[in-house]
């Protein structure tokens, strides 16, 4: 890829940008739609997954 882009770096840098920021935004998809599919199959787990889910300090 820096071959590819050496005579235009910024081009290269926002495509750069722009495949990782891509790649981040799929990975988050694909953890978020398992976890609806790991509760639609075993619904056993729902009480597991629903103490994990958020942490509220309290003080």
């Amino acid at each position: 890829m820096v071959q590819k882009y050496a005579a235009a770096p910024t081009k290269g840098l926002w495509l750069q940008y722009a495949v990782s920021l891509g790649s981040i935004f799929l990975l988050c998809e694909i953890l978020l739609r398992r976890r609806d599919v790991m509760l639609k199959f075993f619904p056993a787990r729902r009480r597991h997954f629903a103490e994990h889910q958020r942490y509220v300090a309290k003080h």
